[in-house]
C-alpha cells in the first residue's frame, strides 16, 4: 500500500515529489485544499460542541413544557419566577422512610410522599409521615403499572388507596406508577378532585444506584418550579436518604428554596 504523503517544501522537488503523489493519489486535495478542509473541519467541529453545550444545559428547562404539551392533564413543574423546588417520594413506605424523614427534618425541607397502599403494613408507617409535617399522595394499591390495568382495575385501586389515605389526610395528589396513565385514568383521578402530577427532575434511581452520579443528574435538571422525584422502598430508600443528605445543602447554595406542592393552586377540576 502506497504510504500516505507528505508535502515538502516549495522548490523544483516538492513539485517532483507533488507529480509523484498525484500518480500515487489521484483524488487527493492540493495542500492549499488540505488547510482550508483542516479549517472547515475546525469550525464545523467547534459549532458541534457549542451546540451540544447549550442543548445539554436548555434541555432541563425545555422537559416541563414539551412534556406538558404532550399530556396538558398532568403536571410536570409548578409555574413559578421563584427558585423554589418541591420534593416528593415515591413508592413508599418502607422500612427506610424513617431514615428519610430524618434527613429531610435535619435540612426543614417538607415533601409529597406518594404511597403504594399495599406497601403500608402499620398505620404508625403513615401517622409518622403526617406527624412530621409532610403530605401524603396517591400511588394506587399495588406497583402495578397504569398500563396495564384496565379502567375499572384502576379506579379499584386508586379509591382503594384513597380510602387508606383519608384516613390521616384529604390527599390532593396523584402520580400514576410506571409511567402516565391514560387519559381516561388521569380524567377519573381529576373527578374525585386530585391533580395528577409528574415531574422532569428524575435522576432514573430506580435504575441508578450510585448516589454520587444521582446527585449530579438531579442537580443538571434542577429548575425554577422543579418537582423532584426519589424512591423509598427495600432497595431504593436507604439511597434516597443518601442523595438527599448531599443534594439539599448543595440545592440550597445554590439558591433554590423548598415549597409544598400543596401550598399551590389546585388545577384539578
Amino acid at each position: 500500500m502506497t504510504p500516505w504523503p507528505n508535502y515538502p517544501a516549495p522548490g523544483k522537488a516538492g513539485i517532483a515529489h507533488q507529480l509523484t503523489i498525484a500518480r500515487h493519489w489521484p483524488g487527493l486535495p492540493e495542500p492549499g485544499r488540505w488547510a482550508k478542509m483542516k479549517k472547515r473541519l475546525l469550525i464545523v467541529l467547534t459549532f458541534t460542541v457549542v451546540l451540544a453545550v447549550i442543548s445539554f444545559a436548555a434541555v432541563p428547562h425545555l422537559l416541563p413544557s414539551l412534556l406538558s404539551f404532550y399530556r396538558a392533564d398532568i403536571s410536570f413543574a409548578v409555574p413559578t419566577k421563584e427558585k423554589r423546588m418541591y420534593i416528593t417520594i415515591d413508592d413508599t413506605p418502607s422500612k427506610n422512610t424513617s431514615e428519610i424523614l430524618r434527613v429531610l427534618q435535619k435540612h426543614s425541607v417538607p415533601a409529597t410522599f406518594f404511597v403504594i397502599a399495599d406497601c403500608a403494613k402499620s398505620p404508625e408507617q403513615l401517622h409518622e409521615i403526617v406527624a412530621a409535617k409532610h403530605s401524603l399522595g396517591n400511588h394506587l394499591r399495588t406497583f402495578e403499572p397504569c398500563s396495564k390495568l384496565s379502567l375499572s382495575q384502576f379506579r379499584a385501586d386508586f379509591d382503594a388507596c384513597s380510602m387508606l389515605l383519608e384516613r390521616f389526610e384529604k390527599p390532593r395528589f396523584f402520580r400514576p406508577p410506571c409511567g402516565l396513565g391514560t387519559k381516561e385514568q388521569i380524567a377519573y383521578v381529576r373527578s374525585r378532585g386530585y391533580q395528577a402530577v409528574a415531574g422532569t427532575v428524575f435522576p432514573l434511581d430506580h435504575c441508578i444506584s450510585d448516589s454520587r452520579w444521582l446527585v449530579r443528574i438531579t442537580r443538571w435538571l434542577s429548575v425554577k418550579g422543579g418537582i423532584v422525584i426519589l424512591h423509598d422502598g427495600e432497595t431504593h430508600g436507604q439511597t434516597t436518604a443518601a442523595v438527599l443528605d448531599v443534594l439539599l445543602p448543595q440545592l440550597r447554595a445554590a439558591g433554590y428554596e423548598f415549597g409544598r406542592l400543596e401550598e399551590e393552586p389546585n388545577k384539578a377540576d
